[in-house]
């Protein structure tokens, strides 16, 4: 991996890889988690069209399963769907994703620990 902390198709796929063998090892509540503290670009969505270019914001995550991930906010999410984007293009991954839970983080800061559970991946137009 480059000194970015941005992820390419690839790198997801082999930390999704090792989630998989290695989550045995792991507590039940934590199967298959695995720190990803990275940024990723998240937009809510509405339901009708995919969110623009400019809807897009970055977050920085926390952890990452095969089945979602969770990433900091500064505010309760007020959306119940959004779209991510992982890593660069042409090799970035598109997801549709659920807002499952979001707590209070123990910080000074006052964010947000939003969970998502991925639903399906999007096809973006070229």
């Amino acid at each position: 991996m480059t000194g970015s902390m941005e992820l390419t198709e690839l790198e997801i796929q082999r930390v999704c890889g090792i989630l998989e063998r290695e989550a045995w090892k792991c507590e039940k509540r934590h199967i298959g988690r695995f720190p990803f503290p990275t940024n990723v670009y998240l937009a809510p969505y509405k339901g009708d069209k995919l969110p623009g270019q400019g809807e897009f914001v970055r977050v920085h995550c926390h952890d990452l399963s095969t089945g979602g991930f969770s990433f900091y906010a500064k505010t309760q999410p007020d959306f119940q769907f959004a779209v991510v984007r992982m890593g660069h293009a042409p090799d970035s991954i598109t997801m549709l994703v659920c807002v499952t839970h979001f707590t209070p983080y123990n910080g000074q800061t006052k964010e947000y620990l939003v969970g998502c559970q991925f639903l399906r991946r999007v096809v973006t137009p070229a």
